[in-house]
């Protein structure tokens, strides 16, 4: 790493293109490699649907007439 530093550092007193132009692209294209990786990801996660709950009467309740029972409701006069 410390080479790299070196090198670069002697490329900026040279006044060289390259030595600016090679790490921002390898920054750029490091970037777009884990834009794509996380895609990717998204992408083909497999997941499954939740399954559907049947809703069941509560346990406590007794279960009520329907409208069309000869059985009076009981309280109503």
């Amino acid at each position: 790493m410390v080479i790299a530093a070196v090198v670069f550092l002697w490329g900026i007193s040279a006044q060289s293109y390259w030595a600016l132009a090679i790490p921002v692209m390898i920054g750029c294209l490091g970037v777009l490699a884990m834009g794509f990786w996380i895609g990717w990801t998204i992408l083909t996660i497999k997941t499954a649907p939740p399954a559907a709950e049947l809703p069941s009467p509560p346990s406590g309740e007794a279960k009520k007439p329907s409208a069309g029972s000869s059985e009076p409701e009981k309280g109503i006069p």
